[in-house]
């Protein structure tokens, strides 16, 4: 039996007893109504407040994240069911967000690649769990021996990429981006991240025509929609700002967050035309 099961199990019969020892004393002993009544709500209360957290944080099976992510690890350990069952653990760590645990897993896997796709698999979930805890160098050092290996494909470039552009190199970025559309031309991601390249060096003309090419390869993308609706802000175009603002609106866009960013972006655009 799972923990999770027995953990509710035991909350639901705290719930169950505490309305029978309530009942059991106004009823049979003929207590008063107020009697302890605080006392079992509070409980009560705090029992179901536990089970709702824990039906919002239930925990996915190892085998959700072999479908979840078949592409990067269809081939990977298939020949060592034991690692490939740890490499599943150390992916579904990685999406819970408990980055150390996931990396320990990984750096222990690591010395048991024996192809190809488990040195891809290892090393691009590591990487992924170095760029969320914003250490960069490390991410782009695994993307560079997968490259150095001859198993760079157009992710690779295009993650190297974001991590470049997270460290603040956006020359070196922009080259990742490109050779990751050689790779795969239709990548919206890494039109999207080119266009996030040129916004930062100001040059809106760039920006925006590779933010349009993104959302013409996926429609659904909220974030070549933001940057469009960022760039229409600050040039004042007002048609255009209503017309990407509701288009990433509807594709996942927090309404609030993205009025707030484009005031923040039009603050600095009016710091920049106006200095002390």
């Amino acid at each position: 039996m799972k923990k999770t099961t027995i953990v509710r199990a035991i909350l639901i019969t705290i719930i169950i007893a505490m309305v029978g020892l309530y009942g059991y004393e106004i009823i049979v002993q003929h207590a008063p109504m107020t009697k302890h009544l605080f006392r079992t709500l509070s409980i009560i209360c705090l029992c179901i407040a536990s089970l709702i957290r824990m039906r919002g944080t239930v925990r996915r099976s190892i085998e959700f994240y072999d479908s979840q992510y078949s592409d990067i690890l269809r081939e990977a350990f298939i020949q060592q069911p034991f690692w490939r069952k740890k490499l599943l653990c150390a992916v579904r760590l990685y999406n819970e967000h408990n980055y150390d645990k996931a990396l320990k897993y990984l750096a222990d896997m690591k010395k048991r690649c024996q192809t190809g796709p488990d040195h891809y698999a290892v090393n691009l979930f590591a990487a992924l769990c170095f760029t969320d805890v914003q250490l960069y160098d490390q991410a782009e050092r695994l993307y560079r021996q997968l490259i150095e290996m001859g198993l760079e494909n157009s992710r690779i470039f295009s993650n190297m990429g974001h991590v470049q552009l997270k460290a603040g190199d956006l020359k070196k970025a922009l080259r990742s981006y490109e050779r990751a559309l050689e790779y795969d031309k239709n990548n919206a991601f890494a039109h999207n991240n080119i266009a996030q390249a040129y916004f930062q060096m100001h040059e809106f003309s760039e920006a925006r025509s590779y933010a349009m090419k993104a959302l013409d390869i996926d429609p659904k993308m909220h974030q070549p929609a933001t940057l469009l609706a960022i760039i229409a802000a600050l040039e004042d175009d007002k048609e255009n700002y209503e017309k990407y603002s509701h288009i990433a609106v509807c594709n996942g866009r927090d309404p609030k967050q993205l009025r707030e960013t484009v005031q923040y972006f039009r603050s600095m655009k009016d710091d920049e035309e106006d200095p002390e």
